[in-house]
């Protein structure tokens, strides 16, 4: 049964080693991944918004165009004056490359002066839903025959831009693509890089003044909508720029994954390390004598006057550190030590009951026995041998049973049975965080039921444990069982609990734990007994 114990303790530590080592560079990985997510979708907002101020900029610089020169009189007529007017638009509009008058689809003057021949720029391409201005893409003018320019009029005068101005925007990452386009027909009036016919069609329709960003195949796409004309600006970040976001994460995030996933292994590797190695250290700690006792008095609630104490194991390892037992004693109920533990707790509380039995005949002892105890036959002749030795009277040794003592009724009942046979009390402990029922707990001949602090301590408030300690205590009265409540800490809870007609408690209110010395000398017990009256 131990070897396969040991066998499960091995798969469930490796389990969880893997386990511990695994998740946080996982979690790292993802980490990473979504803050890179992040990070490349705000960059491509950020150039799909540059983008978008350079065609606002273009937009309000045409329409300032438009006003000033629309209020010049006789601009027609291609005057010096009306160069030296258009001239000043045009410096004073640093993303418009050339100003002029136009005739039908013809352009006739400019800053540069008078055209003679006109310029013909042929129809327009498209016509501006927002403004009613015409848009002529891909003009190849006479001056400048190896670029290409967008040619906007009001059907009067005509703004001239370079066709790839706005997309010609500085970036900082390779692989930028970069779209201007017709929100309302979808239309591209100007790219740079490569660009994904699926951008367009999975184009959303932006409101004027939204962004929009998401991942469209292995590309971050970015959109922004213009409020002032009617153009989307497109950026995409390919997954070139995401892995080496990816990466430059991980080179942070990845030492941190590792490092906790390290420390959780080492702690999870140290705890199994402990547990398959208590056994060993038990069996030694019995040999060097480093258990020891100390006592919780036990007192009546209407007059705070103690009545006995139970007596609590403690484990003073060699590095002077103690252990408590609801960390060593289920080690010792695996390896079959527990009947050494319950042996030794008998010899230790022997000194102690023997004096009690000559100067306080009223003060009892409680020890607690393990579920196993009472499927023991060593149990019973070792508590009747402790009171044989030390003169008490059996009611001044009491056991506590956990709820876990009663799955196997028959075997509980005949222990239980043969213990109070011989006078002894017995008393449930820990009651109402098992699994007893009202059925069960009548099948049993007790003397206490002991209500578990996490109860005691719910007192005061409204929640459902208050109502279930409130059932503990009913129950308790039916059966004409005595009631003592653990872990009282406060006044409150005593008044409340006496007030519920509960008898007895115990907890630090009363007095914290105390040494057997410390307990001897609270009693005013002086230590009696010889040495050489124990067994060994």
């Amino acid at each position: 049964m131990l070897a396969s114990n040991r066998k499960i303790l091995l798969a469930l530590t490796f389990a969880m080693v893997v386990f511990a080592t695994a998740v946080p560079v996982a979690l790292s990985f993802g980490l990473a991944m979504a803050q890179a997510r992040t990070n490349l979708a705000n960059r491509a907002l950020f150039y799909a918004a540059d983008i978008l101020r350079r065609v606002d900029i273009t937009g309000v610089q045409d329409a300032q165009a438009f006003d000033e020169l629309g209020r010049i009189p006789g601009i027609d007529n291609c005057s010096a004056e009306t160069v030296a007017a258009l001239q000043r638009v045009e410096v004073s509009s640093p993303y418009v490359k050339l100003v002029g008058i136009m005739h039908g689809n013809q352009l006739t003057c400019s800053s540069f002066g008078p055209h003679n021949p006109a310029i013909d720029l042929g129809p327009p391409d498209d016509v501006s839903p927002l403004t009613g201005h015409n848009v002529r893409e891909n003009v190849i003018l006479p001056f400048s025959p190896s670029e290409k320019f967008v040619v906007i009029d009001n059907g009067h005068v005509a703004a001239v831009l370079h066709k790839t101005l706005q997309v010609d925007a500085p970036t900082s990452d390779t692989g930028v693509a970069l779209v201007t386009l017709s929100a309302s027909r979808k239309k591209i009036y100007a790219t740079r890089g490569v660009v994904d016919p699926h951008w367009l069609t999975a184009m959303l329709d932006l409101a004027p003044g939204q962004t929009n960003a998401r991942l469209i195949g292995h590309n971050m796409v970015a959109m922004a909508r213009s409020k002032v004309v009617d153009v989307v600006t497109i950026a995409a970040l390919n997954e070139q720029s995401y892995s080496a976001i990816v990466t430059k994460l991980l080179a942070v995030l990845l030492p941190i994954g590792l490092i906790s996933g390290l420390i959780l292994s080492y702690l999870i590797l140290r705890i199994a390390r402990l547990q398959m190695s208590l056994p060993a250290a038990i069996k030694s700690a019995l040999r060097n004598n480093e258990f020891f006792l100390v006592y919780q008095p036990i007192v009546r609630l209407d007059n705070h006057r103690w009545i006995g104490a139970e007596a609590l194991l403690r484990w003073r390892r060699q590095d002077g550190s103690i252990m408590r037992p609801d960390r060593f004693i289920a080690a010792a109920e695996e390896a079959g030590l527990i009947g050494c533990i319950t042996e030794r707790v008998i010899k230790l509380i022997e000194p102690l009951l023997a004096d009690l039995s000559e100067v306080h005949g009223d003060f009892y002892l409680s020890i607690n026995l393990a579920p196993e105890d009472l499927h023991s036959d060593a149990t019973l002749p070792l508590l009747k041998g402790v009171i044989e030795r030390t003169g008490a009277v059996p009611p001044q040794l009491h056991v506590e049973i956990t709820e876990r003592g009663f799955a196997d009724t028959a075997v509980a009942r005949a222990m239980i049975d043969r213990m109070r046979d011989i006078g002894m009390k017995v008393a449930i402990d820990d009651f109402g965080t098992g699994y007893s029922s009202l059925s069960e707990l009548m099948n049993f001949a007790l003397d206490a039921i002991k209500i578990d602090k996490a109860f005691t301590q719910a007192v005061e408030s409204h929640a459902v444990t208050n109502k279930i300690a409130s059932l503990i205590v009913e129950l308790g009265r039916e059966l004409s069982l005595d009631i003592v409540a653990e872990g009282i800490e406060t006044t409150e809870q005593a008044e409340i609990l006496s007030a519920w007609k509960v008898g007895y408690g115990q907890g630090w209110l009363f007095s914290r734990d105390l040494s057997e010395d410390e307990l001897r000398e609270a009693l005013l017990i002086p230590k009696l007994y010889s040495d050489s009256r124990r067994i060994d």
